[in-house]
């Protein structure tokens, strides 16, 4: 735990006299969690009228801030750094509500509607996976390839505000930046040593920057997420464990569970693919599940949500049916409307959405 987080107020007047005659420190002590790279304070800016977030450290913060200024838009806004008596800080914008951290988000998992949990974390993960791209860097370029030495879900802000509407089946999309990544002071150059990784998200036994580094913390990260449930290094080391964990907590749907144990498996496994870069995973997520029929993934949650039982195609057609015209705003049924209905099961089989057992569909 860095030093900084036990300076009182009056030891930050002392210490970084700079920052007191411009900022009003707002609290007694730091926000968030401890952090052996330093500690942040919420401050109002008097020069500008602003609330912000500093951050303090005892140790240089410099290169911390060159990041944060490279990623454009998938961190922090860094507005200014300060330096004095051996110390270091920075402002910067202070995240604040409807942005929060991803393990607020697993913490307030209740276990219903998990389909569209995972709905959310293939969102999510998806922006995750865009803020990583930005640090990585150009795929074969000499320069800036950089890894991110700990992703971990306190590291990782999200803006959440999700579409109330029942026909929205991705509703956290709106144009912004979703994701932000924090604690870029753990950004180090490939080849260089890794230093204070959480050891239940760094992948064991790399302790030097290495492609696929932090696509392994993500997998770990967008399981725990979808799944309330934290996978260990040991189901991480196999694409059946990993399958496994989600069968545990399945979303209620076998695409769906198959879609998200494919990509966790598939970033989990980037540090042996140099080809599988974070870009790459991204256009697979898409294909996989971006590029789907919305409407056959409202007809997957509905089933999730009420598991009928599997049904006959003419019975499938009934029980979807409120949902098709409230999409659709039919108000009565009709020969036609049931036939269009069961020609979209046909085609969610086909698809492999669905399952067909003899005469009934499995989801």
């Amino acid at each position: 735990m860095s030093s900084a987080f036990f300076l009182r107020v009056a030891d930050i007047a002392n210490l970084l006299p700079c920052l007191t005659d411009r900022f009003e420190f707002l609290d007694a002590r730091p926000i968030g969690r401890p952090s052996g790279f330093g500690a942040v304070w919420r401050a109002r800016d008097r020069l500008l009228d602003q609330t912000v977030a500093i951050k303090i450290s005892d140790s240089d913060l410099r290169s911390e801030v060159q990041y944060c200024r490279m990623i454009d838009g998938h961190t922090v806004r860094v507005y200014d750094y300060f330096e004095q008596n051996d110390w270091y800080a920075y402002a910067m914008e202070l995240l604040a509500e409807p942005w929060t951290t991803i393990d607020t988000l697993i913490a307030r998992h209740d276990g219903h509607d998990m389909l569209q949990r995972y709905l959310d974390g293939f969102e999510i993960l998806d922006a995750m996976l865009a803020a990583l791209a930005q640090i990585h860097g150009a795929p074969y370029s000499r320069e800036r390839r950089h890894v991110h030495a700990d992703i971990q879900p306190r590291n990782l802000f999200v803006w959440w505000q999700p579409e109330t509407s029942p026909r929205e089946v991705f509703r956290l999309r709106d144009g912004r930046k979703l994701v932000k990544v924090i604690d870029l002071g753990l950004t180090v150059d490939r080849g260089e040593r890794h230093e204070g990784l959480h050891p239940l998200y760094a992948r064991p036994g790399r302790d030097v920057a290495h492609h696929g580094h932090d696509l392994y913390s993500a997998a770990i990260v967008f399981l725990e997420l979808i799944t309330g449930a934290r996978p260990c290094h040991h189901t991480m080391g196999h694409g059946a464990r990993i399958t496994d964990h989600v069968t545990a907590h399945s979303s209620g749907s076998l695409a769906i569970d198959y879609m998200a144990a494919e990509i966790a498996n598939r970033a989990a496994r980037a540090g042996a693919n140099a080809a599988l870069t974070a870009g790459r995973l991204r256009e697979e997520l898409a294909c996989s599940v971006f590029d789907l029929p919305p409407l056959h993934l409202l007809v997957l949650r509905e089933l999730a949500r009420y598991q009928p039982g599997p049904l006959k195609k003419s019975e499938m057609a009934e029980f979807l049916f409120p949902l098709y015209a409230e999409y659709h705003g039919w108000k009565n049924a009709s020969g036609n409307r049931t036939a269009s209905i069961q020609e979209d099961v046909l085609d969610m089989t086909e698809a492999g959405l669905l399952v067909r057992d003899g005469h009934r569909y499995h989801y």
